[in-house]
């Protein structure tokens, strides 16, 4: 396993106008203008991932999905991710390539793999955007041939979308799967399941000390998607009402907003949206039962 790296991602002043400052894995930590390093491991069987935090207003994490490989670093399709403040965003784990192209030789040469990535930072700060354009360096112990460590069938995008378990829930937080069904692996999806669990379900019942997971997998591909979840922005019931999640990463929802609650059970409808790595768009709502115990 490797280790999750924290960008914790301040506003401040800045003259007349504010600006993003960036820390690394401690956030009473030094400013940093430096870019951040993610490690494959040799065989490509452990990642270094990312999670972005920021407690002053919604964030969002953007990759060029044309960029290296034709995608971001993480394999996502739309490059995207937002989260509403306080709510980390996760990367879920790089693509292997994403270290650089695979050299076509065998046995330790003593080199290096990296390649740089430039992404962008914004924050909605009482309603002004800040930006920042920091880098990720994603870095291999040495150039492998793709055949060495992964079967031909699953070469593409395997190190981003990694087979999803049944997400089991605990007492605070319940893991909802939703996975793109599809007839075969190269027909168009049909539909969005949703289960908790491993049990497919129609309606989530949730206490009011509970939080969601959301995880997602495109059914028989075993790729990962890009996920986007989308409430009533006049309900509030959580911390914010539009969730983006890139391939392979799960997404939180945060602490339920107890005030907003009403004393009888509360049903809310939410949407998900998924973007599949080869291009196609399915959304399926669904409910969530909220009792205020």
């Amino acid at each position: 396993m490797g280790q999750i790296r924290q960008v914790f991602v301040n506003v401040a002043p800045n003259g007349a106008s504010f600006k993003l400052e960036l820390r690394y894995d401690n956030p009473n930590g030094p400013v940093t203008e430096d870019s951040l390093d993610l490690r494959i491991t040799e065989d490509g069987s452990d990642q270094d991932t990312v999670n972005w935090v920021c407690t002053q207003g919604p964030m969002e994490v953007l990759f060029d999905p044309n960029g290296v490989g034709a995608t971001d670093a993480f394999g996502d399709p739309a490059g995207r991710r937002q989260n509403p403040a306080g709510i980390p965003i996760q990367s879920g784990p790089p693509l292997n390539e994403a270290a650089g192209p695979h050299l076509q030789q065998n046995g330790f040469n003593g080199t290096i793999h990296f390649l740089p990535h430039k992404y962008t930072i914004k924050v909605n700060y009482g309603g002004v955007n800040v930006v920042k354009d920091p880098y990720v360096m994603v870095s291999r112990p040495r150039p492998v041939l793709i055949s060495e460590i992964i079967p031909p069938a699953r070469q593409l995008r395997q190190i981003s979308t990694p087979d999803l378990p049944d997400a089991q829930s605990s007492d605070s937080v319940v893991r909802v799967r939703i996975v793109v069904e599809r007839e075969s692996p190269n027909s168009p999806p049909r539909d969005l399941s949703f289960s908790v669990g491993g049990q497919s379900i129609k309606v989530l019942r949730l206490r009011a000390d509970q939080q969601i997971e959301w995880l997602s997998a495109d059914g028989p591909t075993g790729k990962g998607v890009h996920l986007e979840l989308r409430f009533d922005p006049r309900s509030l019931v959580f911390p914010g009402h539009h969730y983006e999640a890139g391939a392979g990463a799960p997404c939180s929802s945060g602490a339920v907003r107890r005030e907003r609650l009403p004393n009888s059970p509360l049903d809310v409808t939410y949407w998900a949206l998924a973007t599949t790595v080869d291009g196609y768009f399915i959304a399926r709502s669904s409910s969530i039962e909220i009792v205020n115990c």
